[in-house]
């Protein structure tokens, strides 16, 4: 600290006031040391973040100048690129699969009654005429489990999926039709209505924020010939009864997030990158091949005396394998070096790594590559996958749409006399469900299997939670075992699977008795 001739003064005529004055002026000077040295890097200006450029918008204004374009290189990387396809069929393979199953899950003092059975039967059979049959898609070409993929699909692709709700005039009352997010008219835009309300990115909502309706064409704009004017109309996402009109499926990361952004943008440049990286290579190796050896001419000569000749008078100038030329005199040749490929394959795999990582997928599922891999690697790895996936299903498919989509199917039976619904507003409160994704692949049966085996035996999960995990609908698989117990009586077969018949278990319980 330096004392200026001020302080000298007061110092001189005060020692008191002065001594005061410089402990202030250190403990001042000392503290603003310490804040500077507690600041955070991230936030900081210097040298090391300079030209890091950021955005302080909201989550739709930041999206809405770039999202088309976002979404269609997400979509020509997917056709385009190896690891891109690879990294979404992953995805939507284990989380969707052959479909989420649902499950009628009726209070247990319910599910033995006449009419809880009676209920069940009849919701039972109209599932499987309806939704697993092609009659839930306006097309008519998939079932509610090619319907979820699909969606799915576009979500990881195109950031979200638009279902519109059709009203059928005969057969199940209702069916969906699937669009591309480009639907939405984008061109209404920062539109402030006189109810206070506002539309953005082609999605009307209220003055308080929440979703009311949604502009959309009626079919995907880009498919249009040019010559066609197309305009929207407003679709208001419920009718007059509740019923919804369109359901809109997406990965809300942020609040108030209107729209979603394709899976895996963290990527796109490192896989754009990567693939520049390997053409290059390419390129420059099949170059480097052209050229087998250059022939150099010490002398000024520049007759052909000595010059070996074909029987067509022609020079040779071609290595054969078994050839055995003699160069004539003040001729040398030299061969070409092909380019080395040293840390090519280390900086190639970094590189998919990444492309991994911004994709939510294990290395080894993204290549394919299980050179370095192990049990317990792979295991890992795929923990924290499968923790990825029980979010999309939970999350995505089964909050944005699933649920929706059997409300819709208790109104449809309701409006056909098969049951009866007191609460309209959310007919699930009548007859709950429960949402059964499929099984992931075992890595290692022989260990995983008793592993299971322990925790339901220690109370860690119950005999219903691993059905579940296996993708099976836990009373169905119960009258599968009777319906098997039953026909193996029956036949008088014995077979290592019933434990009655375990010679160890019959030798043990009969030292225990005597």
């Amino acid at each position: 600290m330096k004392i200026n001739a001020l302080d000298r003064i007061i110092n001189y005529l005060n020692p008191n006031v002065g001594l005061r004055r410089i402990q202030s002026k250190v403990k001042s000077e000392f503290l603003m040391e310490q804040l500077q040295l507690r600041k955070l890097d991230a936030g900081s200006h210097g040298r090391r973040t300079q030209g890091w450029r950021t955005s302080s918008t909201g989550p739709n204004i930041e999206m809405s100048g770039y999202i088309s374009t976002i979404r269609q290189r997400s979509r020509d990387l997917f056709y385009n690129d190896a690891d891109s396809f690879k990294a979404v069929q992953v995805i939507v393979s284990n989380t969707v699969g052959t479909g989420i199953r649902p499950s009628l899950n009726l209070p247990q003092s319910e599910r033995k009654t006449p009419k809880g059975k009676k209920t069940k039967e009849i919701l039972d059979k109209e599932w499987k005429n309806w939704a697993e049959k092609t009659h839930c898609d306006f097309y008519n070409k998939l079932t509610i489990y090619g319907i979820q993929k699909q969606i799915f699909h576009t979500v990881v692709t195109s950031g979200s999926a638009i279902i519109r709700v059709r009203r059928n005039a005969k057969g199940f009352p209702f069916s969906f039709q699937i669009f591309e997010p480009e639907i939405l008219d984008r061109s209404k835009d920062n539109h402030y209505l006189g109810n206070g309300g506002s539309i953005i990115s082609g999605i009307e909502f209220d003055e308080e924020g929440r979703k009311v309706a949604y502009w959309l064409f009626d079919n995907n704009p880009n498919d249009n010939d040019g010559y066609k004017t197309i305009n929207s109309k407003r679709i208001a996402i419920e009718d007059v009864s509740g019923i919804p009109n369109v359901i809109h499926v997406f990965d809300q990361v942020r609040p108030g997030q209107a729209d979603g952004l394709p899976f895996g943008i963290a990527s796109f440049l490192t896989i754009r990158d990567l693939g520049l990286f390997e053409d290059a290579q390419l390129t420059k190796q099949q170059m480097s091949a052209m050229f087998a050896g250059y022939i150099y001419d010490n002398t000024t000569d520049n007759t052909t005396a000595g010059v070996t000749l074909d029987a067509n008078g022609n020079l040779v100038d071609r290595i054969e394998p078994g050839m055995i030329e003699v160069l004539p005199p003040g001729k040398d040749i030299k061969f070409a070096s092909p380019p080395s490929t040293d840390g090519q394959p280390e900086y190639i795999t970094t590189q998919k790594r990444r492309v991994a990582a911004g994709f939510g997928v294990t290395y080894e599922d993204l290549t394919g590559d299980l050179s370095n891999a192990n049990y317990s690697s792979l295991k890992a790895g795929r923990n924290g996958f499968k923790l990825l996936v029980a979010d999309w299903q939970e999350n995505i498919l089964i909050v944005d749409f699933l649920s929706k989509v059997w409300n819709i199917f208790l109104i449809g039976c309701e409006m056909n006399g098969k049951i009866k619904i007191s609460d309209r507003f959310d007919p699930s409160n009548d007859f709950p469900v429960s949402w059964t994704p499929p099984a992931f692949a075992m890595i290692d049966p022989t260990k995983e299997i008793p592993a299971l085996i322990k925790m339901v035996r220690a109370g860690l999960a119950s005999w219903q939670d691993i059905q579940r995990q296996f993708g099976n609908d836990p009373e169905e698989t119960i009258a599968e075992l009777k319906a098997d117990s039953d026909n193996f009586e029956i036949n008088k077969l014995v077979l290592d699977s019933d434990p009655r018949s375990d010679p160890n278990r019959v030798t043990q319980k009969k030292e225990e008795t005597s």
